[in-house]
Formats: structure tokens, sequence, C-alpha cells
């Protein structure tokens, strides 16, 4: 790619790393579509989201202050990572220049969240009854019998496509049988008309080891400028990272 620039041979205190990831999705109104935006993203993130407020009235859009208008989530570790490959393989790793700030993040959207097709954890810490859609399970897996054993009625159609499990017991966020985890973390994206259809935001915070120093409470300090995320080296990271492509404008589609 020409950059120059490798991770690897950086020293361990210079390299890059997430520190955070946000999804937001702003549907512009309170009421059951927010409700269902912020279950989309319990389902994406398995924690719960948080709602945000309109600053000012809009009468033009029927917005009022205080009122309840988006929701987001802020994801951190592996599930963050994997949450962020889903979403640049639906940009199909192509940002363009104006998506970084100075800061060195960045930040970009999708249109549908079905287009992630990324594995759902399910946790039920409150629901006595929940539906479990496992796709392609094999027979030998193991997990019919323990199903059994947990006194869970199972229901399975002709072509093996799809195992739909109907589970009777409470709390299933919590067991550590490892063939039930591997069976519960098989769930994929689909379309829910209940539910709909949602763009969302994808906001990525860079750091590099030592920030703490600006965010603790005792002896808080600040991040020296040489040390801090710039913008042409979060590029360079996501060049090399996910040999992603830097655009300087949009590409218009022919007749549009």
């Amino acid at each position: 790619m020409g950059t120059g620039f490798r991770e690897e041979t950086l020293k361990p205190n210079e390299r890059h790393q997430v520190q955070k990831l946000v999804l937001n999705i702003s549907v512009g109104e309170s009421g059951d579509r927010l409700t269902r935006a912020a279950k989309v993203l319990e389902q994406l993130s398995g924690q719960t989201p948080v709602f945000s407020k309109a600053r000012y009235t809009v009468r033009s859009f029927g917005i009022r202050r205080n009122e309840k208008i988006a929701c987001y989530v802020t994801v951190r570790g592996e599930k963050a990572m994997q949450l962020l490959e889903s979403g640049l393989k639906v940009k199909e790793y192509e940002l363009l220049r104006r998506n970084f700030s100075d800061t060195g993040c960045f930040g970009f959207g999708i249109q549908e969240h079905i287009d992630l097709g990324i594995k759902l954890e399910l946790c039920v810490h409150l629901l006595d009854i929940a539906f479990l859609i496992v796709n392609s399970i094999s027979v030998d897996s193991g997990i019919y019998p323990v199903l059994g054993e947990m006194g869970v009625r199972r229901t399975r159609d002709e072509c093996e496509t799809f195992v739909i499990v109907v589970v009777m017991v409470g709390r299933l966020g919590q067991t550590t049988n490892p063939v039930f985890v591997d069976c519960m973390h098989s769930l994929d994206t689909r379309y829910d008309p209940s539910t709909g259809i949602y763009g969302m935001d994808f906001f990525v915070v860079l750091e590099r080891p030592g920030y703490r120093v600006g965010r603790r409470r005792r002896c808080k300090s600040r991040v020296g400028i040489q040390h801090r995320v710039t913008k042409d080296d979060s590029m360079k990271w996501f060049q090399v990272k996910y040999e992603g492509v830097i655009l300087n404008k949009a590409q218009t589609i022919a007749g549009s």
C-alpha cells in the first residue's frame, strides 16, 4: 500500500488500540420506533442501550426539547472488534478521508443493520420463554441431550436448515455448559418484520497505551502531544489493520 507503516515495528507503548466503539441509532422521535431501535442495539451488543435527548425544540421535525430521540451503546474489547469488522465489511473496507477526525477517531454509517450478518449472543435473565434460531446445527453436536436434561422442548423441520428451540427455563444466559454456549452464539441477524430495519452510526476511538493518565482520578495529567493519535495515524492504522481504502470523496453512481 505504500504507507511505510507497520504496527508490529512500533514500540509497545506506541501501538494503537481501539479504546471503545459507540453504536448510535438516531430515530428522530420517541415511542415505539425508538424502543425497537434500542432492542436492536441490545441484541447486537448484549448490553443495555442509553437514550439521548434532544437539546433544542425543532418544530419542523416535530422534536421537543428533552425528548428522547436516539439511543446508543458503548462496546469495548473483543466484542467491539467483532462489531467493527462487521461494519467495515458492509462498507467494503472503504472510507472517506473526511470520516477521520484530527483527534484520531473515525466514524461511518450503514443503512441497514441486517447487513451486518453477525452472530448474536442471547442472554435470558428476565424472560422464562425464549426462541433460539440456530442455523445449520449438526445433529451430532451434542446439543440435543443437553437441552433434554434442561427440560427444553425442541422442534425441527425436515430440511434441518433451522432448529427452533423453545426454551422453557429461565436465566439461560448464566449457563456454563460449553455446548449450549456454542449453540447460543450461533444466532444470526435476520429481518424481523416486528422490529424493522434501522441504520446506525459507528464511532471508533483510537488511543495508545498511557492515555489513562488523562482519565484517572488521582494525579491526573495530560497526554503529551507527541503521544497523541493524529488523523494520519488513524488512517494508516485502518489501511494496515483492515487493508482498507481511503477515498478523497464519495463515488457518484451513474444515473443517480
